[in-house]
């Protein structure tokens, strides 16, 4: 009797042993799966984070460029039979520096293009050509091409001519 007594209190030790085991391994894989779970989380909350940043980026960027936004049309030429103030623009050229400017052929594709010839000193060309490559358009010279012409008998007077190509794009439907 004395070993059933012992037995008994084994299989009693064995059994605990095995039933704390068993919570042991369902605890530790609830707390592995509650850490997973709050790692997750934590990343989805930096990425959320790291969102909120870039937007708040983007929206500065976009609030700091709104002036430069509105102007952007008018880099452009709304359309070819809207061409009227840029060549104005170009014309008022020569009544700004005291030359003479005229525009001796204009076409257009994709961009307006106008050939430009000045006439004048050659401080008034320097001024025609800085004012034409500082218009308010997104504009690009061409085949710019200088010479020099007297213009009294004596010929001490210099006058220059200026010739140039001046493209400007017209602006493109949009496709919004």
């Amino acid at each position: 009797m004395k070993h059933a007594h012992h037995t008994l209190l084994l299989l009693f030790a064995l059994g605990t042993t095995i039933l704390v085991g068993s919570v042991y391994l369902y605890m530790r894989h609830m707390v592995i799966f509650s850490v997973s779970r709050a790692v997750e989380a934590k990343a989805v909350v930096q990425l959320g984070h790291a969102d909120k940043m870039r937007e708040q980026d983007i929206r500065a960027i976009y609030e700091s460029s709104a002036e430069g936004r509105l102007r952007l049309p008018g880099f452009f030429v709304p359309a070819a039979d809207q061409a009227v103030a840029l060549i104005e623009e170009v014309e008022k050229l020569g009544t700004k520096t005291g030359g003479s400017v005229e525009i001796s052929a204009i076409s257009a594709d994709k961009d307006i293009h106008l050939q430009v010839e000045a006439v004048g000193s050659w401080v008034e060309i320097m001024k025609i050509m800085t004012l034409a490559e500082n218009l308010p358009y997104a504009s690009v010279i061409h085949k710019s091409a200088f010479a020099a012409e007297e213009s009294s008998a004596s010929g001490k007077s210099v006058t220059w001519r200026l010739v140039f190509d001046l493209s400007v794009p017209l602006r493109q439907p949009s496709s919004l």
